[in-house]
């Protein structure tokens, strides 16, 4: 899609990507939890709804990242948490009117090629400092289809698109 300037369809699947991989994080602390201590309902159902919170989805991973520099990774965190990063996806895939006045201006979605990259290349290093961390540590999921998942193989494809969207 980057190759085809496809911006804005990029964008929005990386994105949802970042989401894909919160929400698995989000599941492994379930599994963790149920395995280690007893949860009761009114926990199991505040971790039920993280699942469907987008940008709790999108912050979650950011937030077990330890190779990137602190104050940017503070600053993303931040933004996200602000839901920059939702408005981006959903102006990036809708169409809409600014504000509330139905006389205004048509936004079509439009994403920066920079953008896109950004985007792209920070789901690309999350997903490589989780595949290192979980090859280093045996065991560092306790959701087994995590651990198939996360491989050499996934990892040397990462590692080889790095430098397409640096």
């Amino acid at each position: 899609m980057l190759q085809n300037r496809e911006n804005e369809t990029a964008y929005f699947i990386s994105v949802i990507a970042l989401e894909e991989c919160g929400k698995t994080a989000i599941l492994d602390e379930i599994i963790w939890n149920t395995r280690v201590n007893e949860m009761d309902y009114r926990s199991a159902t505040r971790w039920w709804k993280w699942i469907f919170d987008h940008k709790l989805k999108q912050r979650f991973p950011i937030s077990h990242l330890t190779k990137f520099d602190v104050p940017k990774l503070t600053r993303l965190y931040t933004s996200m948490q602000r839901g920059d990063l939702e408005r981006k996806k959903q102006n990036a895939l809708y169409v809409g009117l600014s504000g509330r006045d139905i006389r205004g201006r048509i936004l079509v979605p439009e994403v920066k090629r920079p953008a896109v990259k950004r985007q792209m290349r920070l789901l690309n290093d999350l997903l490589i400092e989780v595949i290192e961390r979980k090859l280093e540590f045996d065991g560092l999921f306790d959701g087994d289809f995590v651990d198939k998942m996360l491989n050499r193989r996934l990892l040397k494809e990462l590692q080889a698109i790095k430098s397409e969207i640096s």
